[in-house]
């Protein structure tokens, strides 16, 4: 496996920012199951130039993005060579102001567009044309402050409406906090939101090929989110804070890559889901965060409630029973060290919940010096991935990436 990335940016027009990034990476395709001969390869290319006009009061980011994918192999029983081209342009617009001191308010829109191409370099009759998607939306929002005593009260709302394909989408969002800062600082907050998710592009017209076939009739996600939290904070020169988050998430016509008979997997709507679920995070710093730790555990049970299926009260394919994070960071000098370590719970691969895979391990190294030469800003950044070169599959035979390092080098002029 090969890749790289350039990133550039110049700060010095503000509040104009303009920034260009490029990514480029080879590798190659595991075959075990697909039969595939050594020369299997991928190579994923993505380019973004993004344009950022900020200010207190106003922000207009305008950005264009490319992504191609290269899927390639010639040798094997069922040959190939597949190209896919996503391009999209974005317009973002928001503007804000402040109302006396207790009431902020903020509207804005979104301009999306987007397309697909499909290029069979081996079949051109079975190229599909190009395929495009354009969505627009405008939003609102406001918060309310009042403080009475040592108690602060916070009230936000917002509603945001999407069009897109000849029908409207309405997603408002509600959150109460109350907060508390006197020997100890401690707050509760109770969101509720609804959102929508269209399904990606190549979700629905992926060409056919040895890994999966596109549906067409592929329909948007609608969520309802309910959470509440409650975090707790020392203060002092040791820091210490515990958030304990519950969270319910019911999610009709759930996108769910559903493998075939033929091994392919292909998205499908699953009709009723719900996603219940507990949070857990300790972080201890130092008020000068030249260290910090952070330990968080995520329990959840992701339920297929669609009465359609043959699988209601089956636990959702590939969703983790539960994970856990630990983080731990330092800085000295003109170095930052930084240490992570992720346990992710055993997922079932079967929508009868017949088959698992078992859970897995990662540790993650990353260090960065800073440094000043010629008037110029450098770091320079080393990460080890997958530091145990641990074995573990996402998909079932499909073996994922042991350990890897990158390197990278930031000049800021």
């Amino acid at each position: 496996m090969a890749s790289y990335f350039v990133t550039l940016g110049y700060d010095q027009l503000r509040p104009l920012t303009l920034s260009a990034r490029h990514y480029d990476s080879h590798h190659g395709i595991p075959g075990s199951v697909l039969q595939e001969t050594p020369t299997a390869t991928a190579r994923h290319v993505n380019t973004q130039f993004t344009a950022n006009w900020a200010t207190p009061a106003l922000r207009v980011v305008g950005s264009y993005r490319e992504l191609t994918q290269h899927y390639r192999d010639v040798q094997s029983v069922t040959r190939y060579d597949k190209h896919y081209l996503q391009v999209a342009r974005q317009l973002d617009l928001e503007k804000q102001w402040s109302l006396r001191q207790s009431l902020d308010v903020a509207l804005g829109g979104q301009y999306l567009s987007e397309s697909f191409f499909n290029d069979d370099r081996l079949q051109p009759q079975s190229s599909l044309p190009g395929i495009s998607r354009k969505t627009s939306a405008v939003f609102g929002r406001g918060k309310f402050r009042q403080r009475v005593w040592l108690l602060q009260s916070d009230y936000s709302l917002a509603y945001r409406l999407d069009h897109v394909d000849g029908r409207t989408y309405g997603s408002p969002h509600l959150a109460l906090a109350f907060s508390f800062d006197k020997y100890v600082y401690a707050d509760v907050t109770a969101n509720y939101a609804e959102s929508f998710r269209l399904p990606s592009i190549d979700a629905l017209f992926w060409s056919n090929d040895v890994f999966a076939i596109g549906n067409p009739d592929l329909q948007a996600e609608r969520a309802r989110a309910r959470d509440i939290q409650l975090s707790v904070a020392s203060k002092g020169r040791v820091i210490i804070t515990m958030q304990v988050r519950r969270f319910v998430n019911d999610v009709d016509g759930m996108i769910f890559w559903r493998q075939r008979f033929d091994g392919k997997y292909t998205p499908v709507n699953l009709a009723r889901t719900r996603i219940d679920g507990t949070e857990t995070c300790l972080m201890v710093s130092t008020s000068d965060q030249r260290f910090s730790a952070q330990y968080q555990r995520t329990k959840q049970k992701p339920v297929n409630l669609s009465r359609a299926e043959n699988y209601y009260g089956q636990i959702i394919p590939f969703q983790p029973d539960h994970s856990e994070r630990v983080s731990l960071t330092l800085r000295l000098w003109r170095c930052k060290f930084e240490y992570t370590y992720g346990l992710t719970g055993a997922r079932f691969i079967r929508e009868a919940n017949t088959k698992s895979l078992p859970a897995y391990h990662l540790h993650d190294l990353s260090l960065e010096y800073q440094a000043t030469l010629l008037g110029m800003r450098e770091v320079f950044a080393l990460a080890v991935y997958n530091a145990g070169n641990s074995l573990y599959e996402i998909l079932e035979r499909v073996p994922m990436p042991g350990r890897s390092v990158t390197t990278s080098l930031t000049i800021q002029l």
